[in-house]
């Protein structure tokens, strides 16, 4: 669900003509099974989109580091320092300092981005007045208010909408490689830390997100769990039924795989759909799927790859590259607009601080106190929004001239 967000936020048919854009470079590469559903070919959209992040990030770093052609950085470089301990800590200092340029998501932001009121232009001062003279000569003098007028501020650059996408676009990326590096190691340490990043994420797609509500809900039953109901929890969310280092998957996921399973059974009951019979089909399901496979197995039957038939290349990958070169997105340039995604915001600057904090409250103390939260049906609201889509994809096809 992480992954269909993304591109919600990231891929629109109205930014064809932009370099730099998902759609943009699906029309390059000719990927046609990338249509902004993921569900509907999940390879496709995520070899996609982890290759233009790849390249994406790969250039903040040459930028940041003032690396030209494959040169030597000539800015922002550590320092060389005496011990290992002052060395690591200034490659350390490095690296932090590249994240808070790009603005990479910290525990920290709602500190940071806490809105200021704007100065007012005009400022009421108190002075005195002379207002007489005593016959000994002493002066009297009076109160008096008076409106001192304030110099303008400055207006605030233009915004750099490119340099705002693509960044955006690495931020949501970043997040997918560490959740699934995550899932694949079984890391139960990250878990935490993963879901407390993905609630900015979440709830900048809407406050009302059932997967905002879900992320608080996971960390308050860990977190008020004892030390052993913990660890069940947490080694309980991945699963490994093929064994081996790094081949491990979320549970959910492989719950969802075994209801496909059922519901395909189930549908081939036809006519014959009594509890009994879906109760007898459904327990025989996973014997069903083992006699399927072994029988595939001595025929030489391969598995149909979910991938689609041409992959990302050597040349797609060089077309990338050359295109971000042109484009330089994360050089700055005041005032440059990106075509389908006007007035683009990242995720963290979407929120407001305190009215995330009020939220995050009120849905802890209904959480702790056992009560409901008010979600989205978020499901109903994606396939509205698919064929709402679907025809504005067609509407644009209709009316914007080839590449």
């Amino acid at each position: 669900m992480f992954f269909q967000k993304a591109y919600k936020a990231l891929y629109s048919p109205l930014s064809r003509r932009q370099p730099g854009t998902l759609h943009f470079f699906k029309i390059k590469l000719k990927k046609t099974a990338v249509s902004g559903k993921v569900k509907s070919n999940y390879r496709s959209h995520e070899d996609l989109l982890l290759t233009v992040a790849r390249h994406m990030i790969a250039e903040q770093v040459r930028v940041y580091f003032g690396i030209a052609e494959d040169g030597p950085a000539t800015a922002n470089i550590p320092l060389e320092r005496d011990t290992p301990e002052e060395q690591h800590n200034e490659f350390r200092r490095a690296f932090q300092g590249f994240l808070k340029y790009y603005q990479y998501g910290t525990s920290t932001f709602l500190d940071e981005h806490v809105q200021v009121a704007p100065p007012r232009a005009e400022e009421i001062v108190r002075v005195w007045r002379v207002v007489g003279q005593l016959a000994n000569g002493i002066q009297l003098v009076a109160p008096e208010n008076v409106v001192r007028q304030q110099a303008a501020p400055e207006p605030a650059p233009a915004q750099d909408e490119v340099f705002t996408y693509c960044n955006n676009l690495c931020h949501w990326v970043l997040q997918i490689m560490q959740m699934s590096d995550t899932a694949k190691e079984a890391d139960t340490s990250r878990v935490i830390p993963n879901l407390m990043a993905n609630i900015p994420f979440f709830y900048s797609h809407s406050s009302l997100s059932k997967y905002f509500v879900e992320c608080l809900d996971y960390i308050l039953k860990v977190r008020e769990a004892s030390p052993q109901m913990k660890s069940r929890i947490l080694e309980g969310s991945f699963a490994n039924s093929s064994g081996g280092k790094g081949k491990n998957c979320e549970s959910d996921l492989r719950q969802e795989h075994s209801v496909g399973k059922r519901k395909k059974l189930i549908k081939m009951l036809g006519a014959n759909k009594t509890d009994a019979a879906m109760t007898r089909v459904t327990n025989a399901a996973d014997t069903i799927s083992d006699i399927i496979s072994k029988f595939d197995t001595s025929l030489e039957i391969g598995q149909k790859s979910g991938r689609h038939t041409h992959s990302i290349t050597e040349e797609n990958e060089a077309l990338i590259k050359r295109t971000i070169a042109e484009l330089k997105p994360f050089n700055k340039q005041p005032g440059r607009s990106c075509l389908g995604f006007r007035n683009i915001q990242t995720v963290y600057d979407k929120i407001d601080p305190e009215k995330m904090k009020i939220h995050i409250t009120n849905t802890v103390n209904r959480l702790t106190l056992g009560m409901g939260v008010v979600v989205e049906e978020e499901e109903e609201v994606e396939e509205i929004e698919d064929s709402e889509q679907d025809s504005s994809d067609d509407e644009v096809d209709n009316h914007l001239p080839p590449l």
